[in-house]
């Protein structure tokens, strides 16, 4: 909600290809007991969401950036694979249209922005020996590797998710295991993808399924 305009109530409906994503389930991000009215429908390849902040326009959004709705997916598609996630006006009986109404209305279709889903292998970060576990022999290997190969995943080398592979990513492994740092972050321990975007990428790492 921007340039001093207000929302009392909303609807949309967004879309996926059921080829490459399973919709695992969708929710309202808001809380129910502060609208009059919410709804959220799962449909083949897609979902809708309805919701109402107040019918008499007495409570509305302002200002600023809200968090309505959620979803979650899972993948089907091979590394490499690229999908849209979209928003659609096909889906439900009647189809539920994307559309904003502002206290005093009418309504009007906002503009909206796709997004892409990118398929790319799990990894562990820190793990760069590739034996399923973090110990001193990662740092190790992150040194040597530093100078005398090329890996398959820079995203396990980067132990501190700067963004950078370079001498400060064996530092801050020896932290973690011997003076008390911080322990990588996520996903480590368990085999996960990079929630950070940067310049580093995972072409493979043998040792997550």
């Amino acid at each position: 909600v921007e340039g001093g305009n207000t929302l009392a109530a909303c609807s949309f409906g967004v879309g996926h290809d059921p080829a490459a994503l399973s919709l695992i389930g969708a929710q309202l991000a808001v809380d129910i007991g502060e609208v009059d009215f919410s709804s959220v429908q799962i449909h083949d390849g897609g979902w809708t969401t309805a919701i109402i902040i107040s019918f008499l326009g007495i409570n509305v959004l302002t200002d600023g950036n809200y968090l309505v709705a959620t979803a979650q997916y899972q993948v089907l598609g091979d590394v490499g694979d690229v999908t849209i996630v979209d928003f659609v006006d096909t889906l439900g009986d009647p189809p539920i249209e994307t559309r904003v109404v502002p206290k005093w209305g009418p309504e009007f279709t906002p503009s909206t922005i796709a997004g892409s889903v990118s398929v790319t292998p799990g990894f562990r970060r820190g793990d760069v020996n590739l034996d399923g576990t973090f110990d001193i022999g990662d740092p190790i290997w992150a040194l040597l590797c530093l100078f005398t190969c090329f890996p398959d995943c820079f995203d396990a080398h980067d132990s501190n998710d700067d963004g950078l592979w370079n001498i400060a990513d064996p530092i801050y492994m020896l932290s973690y295991l011997f003076v008390g740092g911080a322990p990588p972050p996520p996903p480590f321990i368990e085999c996960g993808a990079d929630p950070t975007e940067d310049a580093l990428d995972c072409d493979n790492f043998d040792s997550c399924p």
